[in-house]
């Protein structure tokens, strides 16, 4: 199953939990996220200006359990090249559910989804070539399967 290539959230919504998909499936961080984002000047001195949109996936995090428990699972390795950075995890059964956490550019929304049964691994590749503000690189390829 993918995901839509976007997906819209509210200005005050800072993640989204997708419903257990179905077993077997492969997991997808989207490549872009729209958001609305709704901001007021403090005074007539100040105006408000936003950058242009979409805003790129930039990070992958994986989590044995929800990510406000803050369980983080460590990558299993870490290969890089001249132009890619390569981080792979295994993920081995656990009691709790292991949740993708799917990271964009200029914001601090995120995509979180619950893996379903039977998704052992993840691998995601970075553009080394490219820097994405200091949040770090672009996403070439994700997928957890």
């Amino acid at each position: 199953m993918r995901f839509p290539a976007a997906a819209r959230i509210g200005a005050l919504s800072i993640a989204i939990a997708a419903p257990c998909l179905n077993a077997g499936a492969e997991v997808i961080c989207p490549d872009v996220l729209e958001v609305q984002q709704n901001a007021a000047a403090p005074d007539a001195d100040w105006s408000v200006t936003y950058s242009p949109p979409p805003l790129r996936l930039v990070g992958v995090t994986l989590f044995d359990g929800p990510p406000s428990q803050g369980r983080k699972v460590k990558p299993f390795s870490t290969r890089t090249t001249a132009g890619e950075l390569r981080i792979a995890w295994r993920l081995p059964e656990s009691k709790r559910n292991f949740h993708l956490q799917c990271g964009y550019e200029r914001t601090t929304a995120a995509l979180v989804a619950i893996l379903p049964p039977g998704v052992n691994s993840c691998e995601a590749v970075f553009d080394r070539r490219e820097q994405a503000g200091p949040e770090g690189r672009p996403v070439k390829r994700m997928v957890c399967m």
